[in-house]
């Protein structure tokens, strides 16, 4: 690297060739062209499409956006497919299990029982108290068939830790 006029010769940290700096940018120049300082606008990130499958491809910059879809339509297609598909769920649930009655279920029970574990007598959060069918039929929801647990007891009543009938007999 030999001095020429008033600089220094430099050698690119893209494409390896040999340019001249002028003095005032030694310390600073790293590049021989602005093709070689805008190489990564040139690369791109590639994807596929997850509606149509058609590999696309977008700026580097956007590969942490985390692109699924080469276009709106697509984008749109997908979300009413899986709307449809959510919808179809439901109606399945609703004939299986009975209407989608969890929270009318829980205004239902609260009328007529405690905001109260009936094995340990948590009382803080109402959120925090499940709903469990001691038949284990979701579609008998008859007051004698329900038992009000926290989160923590009803884990344990399916765990196999407790039995949430026999405890709540021993109050009782």
């Amino acid at each position: 690297m030999g001095k020429k006029r008033n600089g220094e010769s430099k050698i690119c940290v893209i494409c390896e060739k040999e340019f001249y700096v002028p003095c005032y940018r030694i310390a600073t120049a790293k590049f021989c062209s602005l093709d070689c300082q805008n190489h990564r606008q040139y690369e791109r990130y590639v994807f596929k499409c997850k509606s149509c499958g058609i590999e696309c491809s977008d700026s580097l910059s956007r590969k942490y956006q985390n692109k699924k879809y080469c276009s709106i339509e697509c984008r749109d297609v997908t979300r009413q497919s899986e709307r449809e598909r959510r919808q179809k769920s439901n109606a399945h649930n609703v004939k299986v299990r009975g209407f989608n009655s969890s929270r009318l279920l829980r205004r239902y029970v609260w009328e007529f029982k405690n905001k109260k574990c009936e094995v340990c007598g948590y009382d803080e959060y109402d959120f925090c108290l499940d709903i469990h069918h001691i038949d284990k039929d979701p579609k008998n929801n008859k007051l004698e068939n329900l038992i009000v647990l926290c989160v923590i007891c009803h884990r344990k009543h399916h765990k196999g830790i407790i039995n949430a009938t026999q405890e709540r007999l021993k109050q009782i």
